[in-house]
């Protein structure tokens, strides 16, 4: 490219085209005085002028891509660099302050404190620990309360049971007691009544072998009643003596002790 045509280009891009092909002050420019005279000839603009403008569009892309390196190296690099080289803040979302506050009481940044409001915060504060003090203590004095009164049902539990196992032992004794005693009382009874029938059998032996000497005596003295229908011994008594004086002897002498006498039965009497 000429330095003529690169002049014409500059200047074709520097001056605002009119619809009638003037230029600045009315005056025509080359390049409309060109296309009226292609016009009046009745030809098309010639492949110069294309050219020509692509020429100036690749001058101005070759001219901008060096001048924006410049501008890069020397204006935002050292932006980016002095940016890259400052110390890094800490995100204020990411810190955590620890604070002796209510979270449900408002921040108070930025604000005057109100030394008032921070009493009653710290007389708030001692409450609630005061409080808190006083629910463990009485959960403490609950629990200690409830495993007391556990020991002392095991306790009372346990004394309960050892008891119910004495009693059991001594009703089980008693009884073994009363069985015995009933035992013994059995068999001295037992005992007792075979005594007595000893006794009598042999007191029953004598009188027999008394009865027998006097009976046989009676016999043979001839003294006998053979009994009929409706004889006593008081009737007899009667008959042979007069009286009931001899009804015990009668009876002794025969070895009898019911009144009744049955028919045909023979009664030793009583030599008198």
């Amino acid at each position: 490219m000429s330095q003529n045509d690169y002049k014409e280009s500059v200047e074709e891009h520097r001056q605002s085209i009119d619809v009638d092909g003037n230029g600045a002050g009315g005056k025509p420019t080359r390049v409309s005085r060109k296309q009226a005279e292609a016009a009046r000839k009745g030809s098309r603009p010639s492949k110069k002028n294309k050219n020509n403008s692509l020429l100036t569009v690749l001058a101005v892309i070759f001219v901008m891509i060096p001048v924006s390196i410049l501008v890069f190296k020397f204006v935002i690099s050292p932006s980016v660099d002095d940016a890259s080289k400052a110390p890094k803040e800490t995100p204020s979302e990411n810190v955590q302050i620890e604070t002796n506050k209510d979270p449900k009481e408002p921040s108070d940044s930025g604000q005057t404190k109100d030394p008032n409001a921070s009493a009653s915060k710290n007389d708030s504060s001692k409450e609630d620990q005061a409080k808190e003090k006083a629910a463990k203590e009485k959960a403490a004095k609950e629990k200690a309360a409830k495993e007391k009164a556990d020991k002392e049902k095991l306790a009372k539990d346990k004394a309960d049971k050892e008891q119910a196992k004495k009693d059991k032992l001594a009703q089980e004794k008693a009884e073994k007691e009363r069985l015995a005693k009933a035992k013994a009382e059995k068999e001295k009874l037992a005992k007792e009544k075979a005594d007595k029938a000893k006794a009598d059998k042999e007191k029953g032996k004598t009188e027999q072998v008394v009865k027998s000497n006097a009976y046989l005596q009676a016999i043979q003295g001839g003294y006998l009643h053979n009994a009929v229908a409706g004889d006593t011994i008081q009737s007899i008594s009667i008959k042979y003596y007069g009286s009931e004086a001899y009804v015990g002897k009668i009876k002794q002498l025969n070895g009898i002790s019911s009144d009744k006498v049955p028919p045909g039965t023979k009664v030793a009497l009583i030599k008198p």
